[in-house]
Order: C-alpha cells, then structure tokens, then sequence
C-alpha cells in the first residue's frame, strides 16, 4: 500500500494526563485494539503527562493543551489570589472569569489543532475520541470548519454530564454536537452503554445514528486461584460504594469461607472515609493496595481477582460503564454489582457477571456458576471488538 494512502488512527484524549483517571489506559487499550488488527496509530495526550511506562511502550504525541484536568493551578499563590479577588468583585468577577475562560479554552482548542495539524503525514487520518468530551467536541468543530485532513472522527461518549457541558461559561457540547452531525456526514457517534444511547435518543432524534460501543477487549492473561479473590479495585470514591465494603466482606466471608479480599485506597478523603478504612484494617483477610499504582501493578492486581466487586450507586452510575468491568472481562473475572448501573445491561445481555438489586440479595459462588460466566466473558468480549470494528468500519488486516 502507497504509504500516503495508509489508513492511520490518531487517538486522542485530553483528559489523559491525569493518571488518576481512567482516561489514559482507554487510549492505551485502542492503541492495542488498532495495532493487534494491523493499523497505524499514533496517541495524543495532554502535554504535561508523566508516564515514562507508556511512552516507553507506545508512540505518544505530548502536545495537547487543555483547561480542564489541570495539575492543581488552585494550590498554586497566583491562582489564590486570582479566585479570592474574582469573590471580591461579585458578579462582575464572575463575568470576567467566565470571558478569560472563554478565551483560555478555545486558545487551546486552537494551539492543539494547529500542533495536530503539523503531524499529518497521510491522506487517510481517522480521529478516535476514547471518552468525548467538551475539548474534543470543539476540535472537531475546529478541524471540520478549517477543513483539516480528516477522513473521519468517531466520538466515544461514555457519559453527558459535566463533561460535555460548561455550566460556568455557558457552553454546552450536546448541542454542538447535534448541529455537527446535522451539517457534517464523517463523524459517527458511539456510546459505551445502551442506556446512554437510549437517552440521547429521547433528546434528539438525530441520536439514532449512534452505535453501542463498550470498550475493545484485549488479550490479558486469565489465571485461576486456589482460593476466589475478590478485588474492590479503582480508586475508591464515595459514590462506588466504599462504606458497603466492610458489610459486603462479611457478607462474601460467610458464603466462601476461604474468600480473600483486596481494596484499593483512596487518593481523596471525605466524610467517614477514615472511619471505614479503620474497619477494614481491623479485618484479617484483606489487603489494602496503594491509592494510587504503577499501571502495570494495577492491571496486575486485577489478575490476582477471581471476582471484581463493584457496589456502584445506581443513580450515579445509571448511564455509565466502568472501566474496571472491562479490563476484568479480559482477564475472564466476573464483576458482581448491582441492577440499575449502566454497565448492568452488558452482564444481563450476556450473563456474564452477577447483577443483585440490592445488598440483601442472595449470591451464587458455586465454581460451576463461575465457569459459565467464564465463558459468558468469552462471547462477550468477541462482541466487543466486533462493534469497535463496526464502529470504525474496518476489517482485521492479514
């Protein structure tokens, strides 16, 4: 093939800098799913990102700018001061940060589109947006009323919450995007869950176009223990239920007599926080893991689980999936959470985990219900990658 005619995929996020995110090993599991299938990609991320591990394994393009997922400006003195005057002129403050906002935001729409631009070494570029959100949206409207040379952009919405819509300055990303698809033919829209795509379709009509994408799978290693593992895993937050996990220890302990559990920390603090840490110390089958891992050690410490365990808040979580559900499926662990979760869908879809409506429902641990959802994981995982090839209409190359 002409190399100028080459198909190549730039992955971009610019929320992938913060490494507390799930944002970064999204870019990373496409760069996988497009280089196992035979295409060229290249990943770009935030300029200031610190991981030497992924640069020294991928092809990374540090050069985005971004107004969003800043590295802690509010604890520098100059941003102090810059806040507590805006809280001193009242409502005229408030006017003046939402047009320097303004202005910072689209400055760095325009440095990232002409930093991109200088890239493009082939005629065939598609653009993938792994989590869309308000920065990507307003690229894409850059690039398409610059006519850059972009074959295609495929949006991957995960969620339509705040990170699509600006409340302070006044910008909201769902309404760009639904004049873009209006106007423009080469952008498809994919969601990570049926339920999203269901209430954008109640939104707008134009929403039909969209695609149930879940995140590609890629080949991990899948282990078996002697003893089941249950991993409460990800960084804890209050709304992943991290007050429950004591009660569902105890709760796991006394059907699997043998259980062992690992639950990672929090990086962030809140009300009762401590006290349920203190709980489970005091617990003797439990690991506690770092707030924070290396990203080898925490796919790492998904391996080690024979389940994930993820007693989600279904009103949070309602239209989303979760990014842990997915790396467990790649290495075959069901994931136990419960109905009403986004990601719910997927496991009743294929039944491959264990959905309860409640904390009092009963569980099934039997090894036999564990093999079948085993192999549920299997033909779920085979779906996954045929709707991102759907998704990107491609094909495996020989």
């Amino acid at each position: 093939m002409n190399l100028k005619n080459r198909k190549k995929f730039y992955i971009i996020d610019f929320s992938a800098g913060n490494l507390i995110t799930h944002h970064l090993n999204y870019a990373i599991v496409y760069s996988k799913f497009f280089k196992s299938i035979g295409y060229e990609y290249e990943i770009f991320t935030p300029k200031y990102l610190n991981s030497p591990e992924l640069e020294f394994q991928f092809k990374v393009n540090k050069i985005l700018i971004s107004r969003y997922y800043r590295i802690l400006e509010r604890k520098f003195n100059i941003w102090s001061i810059y806040y507590k005057c805006l809280r001193v002129f009242g409502i005229f403050g408030r006017l003046v940060d939402r047009t320097l906002g303004k202005l910072q935001l689209y400055y760095c729409i325009y440095v990232s589109y002409k930093r991109i631009a200088k890239t493009i070494d082939t005629n065939t570029i598609e653009i993938i947006f792994p989590s869309t959100d308000l920065m990507a949206i307003l690229l894409v409207k850059k690039m398409l009323k610059r006519k850059a040379s972009i074959t295609k952009f495929h949006l991957r919405l995960n969620s339509i919450d705040k990170n699509l819509i600006d409340t302070n300055l006044n910008i909201n990303g769902l309404e760009i995007l639904e004049d873009l698809m209006k106007t423009y033919s080469n952008i498809t829209l994919g969601c990570e869950t049926k339920i999203l795509i269901d209430t954008l379709i109640s939104r707008n009509k134009i929403f039909n176009k969209a695609l149930w994408v879940p995140l590609p799978s890629i080949t991990m290693p899948v282990k078996q223990n002697k003893i089941d593992i249950y991993g409460f895993l990800g960084g804890a937050k209050k709304r992943k239920g991290f007050k429950e996990i004591p009660l569902w220890i105890e709760k796991i302990s006394n059907i699997d007599k043998t259980s062992f559990f690992l639950v990672q920390k929090s990086p962030f603090i809140w009300p009762g926080y401590l006290d349920t840490i203190k709980v489970i110390k005091h617990l003797k089958n439990v690991e506690l893991l770092a707030p924070i891992l290396s990203n080898s050690d925490f796919f790492l410490q998904i391996q080690r689980c024979s389940y994930l365990v993820a007693p989600y808040d279904p009103d949070s979580y309602k239209l989303v999936g979760s990014s842990l559900f997915y790396y467990a499926a790649d290495s075959l662990i069901p994931t136990i959470t419960y109905t009403g979760v986004g990601f719910s869908q997927d496991i009743t879809a294929f039944n491959c985990g264990i959905i309860v409506k409640n904390f009092d429902a009963n569980l099934n641990l039997g090894k036999i219900t564990k093999k079948k959802l085993q192999n549920n994981l299997i033909n779920y995982n085979i779906f996954r990658n045929k709707q991102n090839l759907l998704f990107f209409n491609i094909l495996p190359i020989a």
